[in-house]
């Protein structure tokens, strides 16, 4: 690496940056589109009300499918034994030889720990959102001062990827860019700008004055990182995540609709909202307009002056008060705006009333979720990709970190799963399974209900106890009414 590549990757990442601030402002309910040109103050905050407001609309889609798909992410291990280098002869060798995981291994207890002390069910929940907001997430290992593993997620705007000219690009640098102010000698802040080198080898530190990175050299304070030295893996530290194979985000073709829909909401609803202000303040001003003062003027000439309604008469008094906002057309429209929007995401909105009431029947629910499931599906299969190298690089940490020959001879291939469970409708379920009694086994039926029975097993044995009591009260019950009847007598 050189100053010169520095500087183009540097220009790349810039370029790059310009959709990510795009995408961040859409997240944040800030839609650059409609807040075009709005004066804001030295704080940034909106100088004079304009009355335009955007709707955090592409925060709802991204949380809809990150909550649902990536909330609840589960290891479990397969008995498929692994080794730290997975090669295609490894894979064959250790093909027919599998691991007792019964009960959890010293491997899979190895795993556990890192992932809790690193916190990684939320960073795995930051990296989705990234990567349905940008489009791609990074995450980085390196040691902490207490010689603990540690990982964390790195700004997207903060990494350019530099990827192999192959038939399947893997990453084979990430440099990360960032800058600190510091104050100098004289008392004058300065801003420093950094670059991280991160390659399979080792890590190598730069610094730089000027923001292009054209003076940029090697940090003096912080000499090379070769990993061989250190005897940690030499494997790509930084992970990459995505959801699609282009790196393209989860809403990106949708920004026109959800301009149209945020223009359609502030221009109706800001000069209806306008208009009908100015109507109340005339009425509760209780103009006049016979008595003038020192300056001739009246009280409807200085409201009028004002030009928060020019031209107004006596008679829109009374046409303000009765009118009534043309609300059938403003909402009609942006809801209609709003159906189609999620419809052509193949994102649900659950609270749209109308449409996801709790009238709808299972069957219908799972038919108009068809396209939201595969894209739940498509976006974690993509995703774990990243994962699976995150993993991989884990598990190269094993020797070093934990030692210990035991995690080494229990390594096995592990199933990412995603805990995505829709709710079901459990009246439907239990007219159904009311309708299937003594026609389907009850293993089978207790299935339909995981939201209430947690133990299949058990479930049925205490369905067979109920069952015996209950025969046993009957026939007790037949037995005690036999005995208590008259015997009829010879004479009869």
């Amino acid at each position: 690496m050189d100053a010169i590549s520095l500087k183009k990757y540097r220009e790349s990442l810039t370029a790059r940056n310009k959709d990510y601030i795009r995408n961040n402002a859409y997240y944040l309910g800030k839609n650059p589109v409609i807040l075009k040109n709005v004066k804001k103050d030295k704080y940034g905050f909106i100088e004079d009300q304009d009355r335009r407001i955007p709707l955090p609309i592409a925060r709802k889609m991204i949380n809809t499918l990150a909550g649902f798909q990536f909330s609840n992410i589960q290891y479990k291990e397969t008995g498929r034994a692994l080794s730290m280098e997975a090669n295609f002869k490894n894979l064959l060798t250790l093909a027919k030889k599998e691991i007792d995981v019964k009960e959890e291994t010293d491997y899979f207890k190895y795993f556990k720990t890192i992932n809790e002390h690193n916190d990684n069910d939320i960073l795995d929940l930051e990296t989705a959102i990234s990567a349905c907001n940008h489009g791609r997430a990074y995450k980085i290992y390196y040691f902490s001062t207490d010689g603990m593993l540690k990982c964390d997620v790195i700004p997207a705007n903060e990494i350019e990827p530099v990827y192999t000219n192959t038939l399947n690009p893997m990453m084979e640098k990430a440099i990360r860019y960032n800058s600190e102010k510091v104050v100098d000698a004289a008392g004058k802040e300065t801003d420093i700008y950094y670059a991280t080198v991160y390659t399979k080898t080792g890590v190598e530190y730069w610094i730089a004055k000027n923001a292009d990175y054209s003076d940029a050299k090697i940090n003096p304070d912080k000499p090379a990182e070769i990993y061989k030295t250190k005897n940690i893996p030499e494997k790509m530290h930084v992970i990459e995540y995505n959801i699609f194979r282009d790196k393209t985000p989860l809403v990106a073709h949708l920004y026109g609709m959800i301009d149209e829909i945020d223009r359609v909401i502030s221009k109706n609803i800001g000069e209806e909202l306008a208009g009908f202000k100015a109507a109340i303040l005339k009425v509760s001003f209780q103009l006049q307009d016979m008595y003038r003062d020192e300056q001739g003027l009246t009280e409807m000439d200085r409201f009028k002056k004002t030009n928060i309604l020019p031209g107004m008469t006596k008679d829109d008094i009374a046409e303000w008060l009765t009118k009534e906002m043309p609300d059938s057309f403003i909402f009609g429209a942006y809801d209609r705006l709003k159906k189609d929007l999620f419809e052509y995401a193949d994102i649900p909105n659950f609270g749209d009333a109308e449409s996801w009431g709790n009238t709808i029947s299972g069957v219908s629910a799972a038919y108009r979720l068809l396209g939201f499931m595969f894209l739940g599906k498509q976006t974690f299969r993509i995703w774990t990709e990243g994962k699976r190298l995150e993993i991989d690089l884990v598990n190269s940490y094993a020797p070093l970190v934990a030692g210990g020959a035991s995690i080494l001879n229990t390594m096995n291939e592990l199933t990412i799963l995603s805990q995505s469970v829709l709710p079901k409708n459990i009246l439907e379920n239990a007219q159904i399974a009311g309708m299937l009694k003594d026609i389907v086994p009850d293993s089978d039926l207790i299935k339909m209900f995981p939201e209430i029975v947690t133990d299949e097993k058990g479930a049925l044995e205490e369905l067979e106890e109920q069952r015996e009591k209950s025969t046993n009260r009957l026939m007790n019950g037949l037995t005690e009414t036999t005995k208590e009847e008259p015997e009829e007598s010879e004479d009869d």
